[in-house]
Order: C-alpha cells, then sequence, then structure tokens
C-alpha cells in the first residue's frame, strides 16, 4: 500500500508547474483565481524588479531556486486563494516547509510595496465624465469614492492591553480594520493598510488619506457608520451616507435616499467579496502577523482591479428599474 502510494505521489509531484498548468486553464484559474492571461500581465508587469524580491533569511543567489518565479507566484497566489497551510503547499512543490515560507513571505511583501506604488487616482474630471447613469439618474453624479470597512480575525494574545486595542464591538473579537475606496466604475482606489480593530470607521477614513482622492465641491459615498461630516465640511466635500433613524420610522423621501445609497455603493461590497474570494483572508491571524496580514490585503487588493469589475445590471422589481 505504501509503494503504491509513493508511485502516485513521485508521478504527480512534478505537475505543479506553470509549464504544465498553462495547458489546463480552467484548472489554472480554480488554483490562483487569476485566468493564464491575467497571471501573465502581472508577473510581465513586475518580472524586471523580480531581483529585489526580499526572501527572509536566504542568501542573494538566484542560481540555486529549486522552482522557477512562475511557479513561484503560483505557489504564493494558490496558497491566498485556497488558504493553505504552507505545510501543504511545501508537499505539492516538493520542498521544505521553511522555504516555501520564504517564497510565500517574498512574494507577497514584494507585491504589495511594487502594486502599492502605482498611483490609481484618477486625472482631474475623469470620474464625472465616465460617471455611470445609475450615480446620475439617483443625484450622485459626482461621486469621486465610495469607502467602506472590512474586519479580519486574529488570535487572542496573552497581553490584556493589546486584546483591548485589536477588540472590536463590532465582531466581538480580536481583529484588525482595512478601508477601501473604489470608483463609481468600480475600479479599486484606495486600499489602507490593516490598523487594531478598536479604531472607529471615522478615525479610519481620516488616517487613510480618503480625502486626496476626492475633488473639491464633489462627493464621498459611506455607510451610516462614518461620522465624518464635520472632517469633510473641513475639506470642501460632501459626505453622502443613508439617513440616520431619528423617529419611530424613516419618512419616505429618507427611505428614497437610502435605497438610492444602498444600490449605488453596492459595488464596494461586491469588491470586498472579491479580495476574501482568497481564502486566506478568512483565517483567523496571529496577531504578531498584523504586518504579514496588511501585505496580503493590500496584495490581493491590486490583484482584484486585474480582473473584470462587476458590471451594471438592470433588474425591473415592482415596476421601478433597480441598479444592482
Amino acid at each position: 500500500m505504501l509503494q503504491a502510494q509513493n508511485k502516485i505521489y513521485n508521478k504527480h509531484k512534478n505537475n505543479f508547474k506553470y509549464s504544465e498548468l498553462l495547458n489546463q486553464p480552467i484548472f489554472f484559474k480554480y488554483l490562483c483565481g487569476l485566468t493564464v492571461e491575467q497571471f501573465s500581465l502581472l508577473l510581465n508587469s513586475v518580472k524586471p524588479y523580480t531581483h529585489l524580491i526580499p526572501y527572509p533569511d536566504c542568501k542573494n543567489n538566484s542560481n540555486r531556486r529549486l522552482i522557477d518565479l512562475p511557479t513561484e507566484l503560483l505557489s504564493v497566489l494558490t496558497t491566498c486563494r485556497h488558504g493553505l497551510n504552507q505545510g501543504v503547499m511545501a508537499y505539492i512543490l516538493n520542498i521544505s516547509k521553511s522555504t516555501t515560507q520564504r517564497i510565500f513571505i517574498g512574494w507577497v511583501i514584494f507585491l504589495s510595496t511594487i502594486l502599492n506604488e502605482i498611483d490609481l487616482k484618477p486625472e482631474s474630471g475623469f470620474l464625472v465624465k465616465k460617471m455611470p447613469n445609475s450615480y446620475i439618474e439617483t443625484g450622485h453624479g459626482l461621486t469621486d469614492l465610495i469607502i467602506d470597512a472590512t474586519e479580519f480575525k486574529f488570535q487572542s494574545a496573552s497581553n490584556f492591553e493589546l486584546n483591548s486595542l485589536m477588540f472590536s464591538n463590532y465582531k466581538n473579537t480580536q481583529t484588525g480594520k482595512a478601508l477601501i475606496g473604489i470608483a463609481p466604475q468600480a475600479g479599486g482606489l484606495l486600499f489602507s493598510d490593516i490598523y487594531p480593530g478598536s479604531i472607529s470607521d471615522s478615525d479610519l477614513t481620516e488616517k487613510s488619506d480618503t480625502i486626496l482622492f476626492v475633488e473639491k465641491d464633489h462627493e464621498i459615498m459611506s455607510d451610516r457608520g462614518f461620522s465624518i461630516q464635520e472632517f469633510c465640511a473641513t475639506k470642501g466635500i460632501t459626505l453622502n451616507r443613508p439617513k440616520q433613524k431619528d423617529s419611530d420610522q424613516f419618512s419616505q423621501v429618507d427611505v428614497a435616499h437610502n435605497f438610492d445609497i444602498a444600490l449605488t455603493r453596492i459595488h464596494v461590497e461586491r469588491y470586498i467579496g472579491r479580495i476574501r474570494d482568497w481564502g486566506i483572508m478568512n483565517t483567523m491571524w496571529p496577531i504578531n502577523r498584523m504586518d504579514l496580514l496588511s501585505s496580503t490585503w493590500q496584495m490581493l487588493a491590486h490583484i482584484v482591479n486585474l480582473t473584470m469589475p462587476f458590471p451594471p445590471k438592470k433588474i425591473v422589481f415592482n415596476k421601478i428599474a433597480l441598479i444592482i
């Protein structure tokens, strides 16, 4: 029985190679979350700088690679996509776990650093010219940025003060919190660092240079948890968020206003959902690796920009045209 298992293992152990998987496009996308074309675009964009990959505790000797660069990147994205333990990926690659960990950390830091250097801020006036009809029809045609926050779970620490700092009342556990901002056309523009879970949405917005993405006299859209009216007013921009309930029930005007915002800001939640399609973002991280989680989050957030955005679709519901 053991000999049979070893025979099967030896037959398939070298199948996880970029060159071997190129001819299996459906399985390739299942593994890493990107099509072959999207993967090639990413790899070719950073290839001139791969000599800068900071493999930890590794001598700078590129002539002794155990696996080729494309396979390294494929292994990192596959680990992220399926939330694999490093030991599992080491078995698949037939290398040591420590080597797999070095490859993962090196590529994540490398990609997040390079991709964060890309200036995603559109040219002045571009967003207004390309504004989707759904925003114009609901009176939000000057929207430059739609923001939201998302949280990631951490393991509890032995330090009480650190646990208190990381504790999120919303999730009722220790978390890290990040801010994301997208354009009305559904492309990602802003992916903040990860902060302790106790930070408020308002403080998170101010620390993330959000205002730099919004032109004066234009609008920023959020959910009702972002109490940043005064902050926006001092910068000369308008905050669009659902109305707070100040009576037993909303007025018809408030209901319509909240409905319009919900329909137009749903794309930021979908963008977050696409990032969380990579299973590693849904796992519980050790609290001493917040730095690596922050890099992983930003790397994957940028990679989602390589995929096709959700196109707006019109659905008729009770004779009302809804944009979803």
